[in-house]
């Protein structure tokens, strides 16, 4: 069950998302043709079932995962809510940050999901996030794709993404 839900759209296109969970056993996440996405997980812990594994998320962890529909499951014996922040990434945006010709079927990633503990830089990233979808009234088209452009340069310096 879905207790609170914050979004900031471009184009009509959820790019930024907070929701809270709970009471929830299992759930499906569908993504849609051709996105991509990053997600902490501020609070809480869950299993996310792929396609040929399941993978184990606990609170301050982070998620890169390419499109696909996924069981996010509760993991037995927890409670308590769920908090996720999701960035969403969209190809035609994603290729509009870059001038050189960028062929996706050069980038061709072996996992389906993947895990990884965030760093200081992500979490101070996500905190930008937050502030903004509890200020909507601050958001513009152009910060928008500026933060997608930011969080793809951070991951960028990561090694663990």
């Amino acid at each position: 069950m879905v207790n609170d839900y914050k979004s900031i759209q471009i184009e009509g296109k959820t790019v930024f998302a907070k929701a809270v969970f709970s009471n929830f056993q299992r759930e499906i996440k569908t993504f849609t043709a051709d996105e991509a996405c990053f997600m902490f997980l501020s609070k809480g812990s869950f299993n996310l079932r792929t396609p040929d594994k399941v993978i184990p998320f606990r609170q301050g962890d982070g998620m890169l995962a390419k499109c696909g529909n996924y069981y996010v499951e509760r993991p037995a014996g927890t409670d308590g809510n769920l908090e996720v922040v999701a960035v969403y990434f969209f190809p035609a945006m994603v290729k509009a940050f870059f001038p050189a010709d960028l062929s996706l079927s050069d980038f061709k990633p072996d996992f389906d999901a993947n895990q990884f503990p965030m760093d200081e830089m992500l979490y101070h990233f996500m905190d930008g996030i937050n502030f903004l979808l509890h200020h909507p009234e601050l958001v513009s088209d152009h910060l928008v794709l500026l933060k997608i452009k930011e969080l793809l340069l951070l991951l960028a310096k990561t090694d663990k993404a």
